[in-house]
């Protein structure tokens, strides 16, 4: 179902090994999902991946390792976009599975991010059972909408005010970038932000859209993802992106974590996805002392896409872009007013990213 419009009939069945294998039946709609490869992969795509931390108990817990207890428990809904799945003995209409306007269930938010299990059973939506990614998050329905709270990890811890500080690199820089916030959840640094998805408008991600542009045996090229872009007329978007990783040295830049927002009815794709998901920069994985010793650290970080920072930052500048890069120069990260960042971590980190501008100017 995509709302209340039939898409795609189908059924399942468990082979010789006791696998859930989908058997397609009518298709309903013209067009299927962006992306589309097959109906099997779709639906499994829409299951959180086990290595999130949390994630694994509390499909255990209710019974949803697998695509049949997905259906039973969450009908597969997504806060991605407005696809669901329901049987053909349910009754149930778009507007009482919509994980957009329907209560969230609180304790399993409270379990995915924290591992706090109090509650006995779903009784109301959670988008937790589709949400990807490796960091402990929830999603949290408030009085100004929906947002979520991710985590760093038990390694490091970092990662939430690197969040916090990319995006404030990101908001100067690019044109359109996810606004984080830092603060305190059920006691832990977390960062935070607005949903930018709705059911009218939602995220397909990079990885979907260049199937049909790159064999799956191949590596992902930073030419293909800009070609997929300018197809599109982002290419301006594109650039600012890879040129913000190089700025910020983000190391987890990958066809996971970046997209394109598309008309949920129509299904025409009508602008980039704003710039998110960059936890995994700024040196987040050196505490103050080593911070201070970074050279060797940036020398040896690499992007997911490409052979180095600087040589994608450099092949991505056009004129415009030279000249905001230079308007750039001087740039600052500001601390938070209720969450404690070291001044010696900001001034680092400020004079890194002056650095990596002066080397991407550089002829």
């Amino acid at each position: 179902m995509n709302k209340n419009t039939p898409v795609q009939d189908f059924c399942t069945r468990r082979d010789e090994f006791g696998d859930i294998e989908i058997v397609a039946g009518k298709q309903h709609a013209p067009k299927m999902s962006l992306g589309f490869v097959n109906l099997q992969a779709f639906l499994e795509g829409r299951m959180a991946p086990r290595h999130r931390k949390h994630v694994s108990e509390i499909l255990e817990r209710f019974q949803c390792e697998d695509l049949e207890g997905l259906f039973r428990v969450s009908h597969a809904a997504s806060l991605n976009d407005t696809y669901w799945v329901r049987s053909e003995a349910e009754s149930l209409a778009w507007e009482d599975v919509s994980l957009y306007t329907n209560e969230f269930n609180d304790w399993i938010a409270r379990a995915a991010f924290d591992g706090n299990f109090s509650g006995t059973s779903p009784s109301s939506p959670s988008p937790e059972f589709g949400t990807d990614g490796r960091f402990a998050k929830c999603w949290v329905r408030d009085a100004d909408g929906i947002r979520l709270y991710k985590a760093g990890s038990d390694t490091f811890g970092t990662e939430p005010i690197s969040e916090y500080l990319a995006s404030q690199l990101a908001i100067a820089f690019c044109k359109d970038a996810v606004h984080y916030d830092l603060t305190f959840y059920h006691g832990k640094p977390a960062s935070t932000c607005a949903l930018f998805t709705s059911e009218e408008i939602g995220l397909v991600k990079c990885h979907a859209l260049l199937h049909g542009m790159v064999q799956k045996s191949q590596t992902i090229l930073v030419k293909d993802v800009l070609n997929l872009y300018e197809r599109y007329g982002f290419g301006d978007f594109c650039r600012r992106m890879f040129i913000f990783d190089a700025l910020c040295l983000n190391i987890d830049r990958h066809p996971g974590n970046f997209g394109m927002l598309f008309d949920t009815d129509t299904l025409q794709i009508c602008a980039p996805a704003p710039l998110y998901d960059n936890n995994r920069s700024l040196l987040f994985d050196l505490d103050d002392d080593q911070l201070e010793r970074a050279d060797w650290f940036i020398q040896k970080a690499k992007p997911r896409i490409g052979k180095s920072f600087l040589s994608v930052g450099k092949g991505m500048l056009t004129d415009s872009l030279r000249k905001d890069l230079k308007k750039l120069q001087g740039f600052r990260f500001e601390n938070h007013s209720r969450v404690f960042i070291s001044d010696e971590r900001l001034q680092i980190l400020s004079r890194i990213v002056n650095r990596q501008i002066a080397a991407l100017l550089e002829k």
